[in-house]
């Protein structure tokens, strides 16, 4: 038993030491880590080392780092990612299915996460619509040489209008990010824990993704409820509109990645190929388009015949 209570501390003290190295470069180089790791790994302890445990580590991670930043930024990690983990060690420990699992912990995120900056925003106003009407008049003073006032005019509404669709589709460009975090997380937690002899629910690998035929008819009440308020004179359905195609324009481009991929593993492309062609159909937005439609066809469809069972 007293060995056993070593070697826990020492995996606590590792634990340690891992999310403080995380946790500094993130806050120092690259926040990426931070929401791509830094979760994650309190996730697979909680499961291994004990939810306790696991998430007093990371209170004292927070307090530490804030040594480093502010005490605002170091505790912001504590309380935006301690409902994440709690959740998740949740559904784990109940055998909930990877389904409900990923879902309860993507909308306890977001809840963490609007909660803590809606009161960021209150103890630090910021004026939204002044900085982007500045970052506006920036970028209309560097496109306006060589063009005549009619062209100018033309440029400034059509940037204006793009910035207004942008501001409009933020609350689900917003979910979308959160949702990449949940799943890069819970996959690389699930992958990891698998090495170690332990099998938890968790969501297929990447090329076996496939969105039910359910989403579909979801598309199709989210595009005809925006479509009715518009017939009803109600100003809101732009904003509902677009986050509606933002939304699902997401979901059937992941299905549709998760076709190319699948049939890309199945071609034995090298590897290097592979990515190359991912970051290209992510980053080219005609392709991406492409991809997307073609996840609408196999949502229907489903080329692949995979078998879903109950989630799990």
């Amino acid at each position: 038993m007293e060995i056993k209570n070593k070697e826990k501390v020492n995996e606590l003290l590792k634990l340690l030491f891992l999310s403080l190295l995380i946790g500094f470069l993130g806050f120092t180089i690259s926040p990426v880590l931070i929401m791509f790791i830094y979760p994650g790994i309190f996730m697979e302890s909680s499961i291994r080392l004990g939810i306790r445990e696991s998430l007093l580590v990371m209170f004292v991670t927070s307090l530490v780092l804030s040594l480093f930043s502010s005490l605002m930024s170091g505790l912001a990690l504590f309380f935006i990612f301690a409902p994440m983990v709690l959740t998740f060690h949740y559904g784990i420990t109940n055998r909930k299915s990877y389904v409900f699992i990923y879902l309860s912990v993507l909308i306890v995120l977001a809840l963490s996460m609007t909660a803590f900056q809606l009161g960021l925003l209150r103890a630090n106003p910021i004026d939204i619509t002044a900085a982007i009407d500045s970052l506006m008049k920036a970028q209309l003073d560097m496109m306006k040489e060589g063009l005549t006032a009619l062209e100018f005019s033309q440029l400034e509404k059509n940037v204006k209008e793009a910035y207004n669709i942008m501001l409009m589709v933020m609350p689900s460009l917003y979910l979308v990010i959160l949702a990449v975090i949940v799943y890069i997380n819970y996959n690389s937690v699930g992958r990891k824990l698998l090495l170690k002899g332990i099998l938890i629910p968790q969501p297929p690998y990447f090329g076996y993704l496939q969105m039910p035929r359910a989403l579909i008819v979801a598309f199709g009440v989210g595009i005809f409820i925006p479509l009715m308020m518009k017939n009803l004179g109600s100003d809101l359905y732009r904003p509902i509109y677009f986050n509606v195609l933002v939304v699902f324009g997401f979901l059937f481009f992941v299905d549709g990645l998760a076709l190319l991929t699948s049939l890309l593993i199945k071609t034995k492309m090298p590897r290097f190929f592979r990515i190359l062609i991912t970051v290209l159909v992510i980053f080219v937005a005609p392709l991406s388009i492409v991809v997307a439609l073609v996840g609408i066809i196999d949502t229907l469809v489903q080329f692949r015949r995979i078998k879903i069972v109950g989630g799990k």
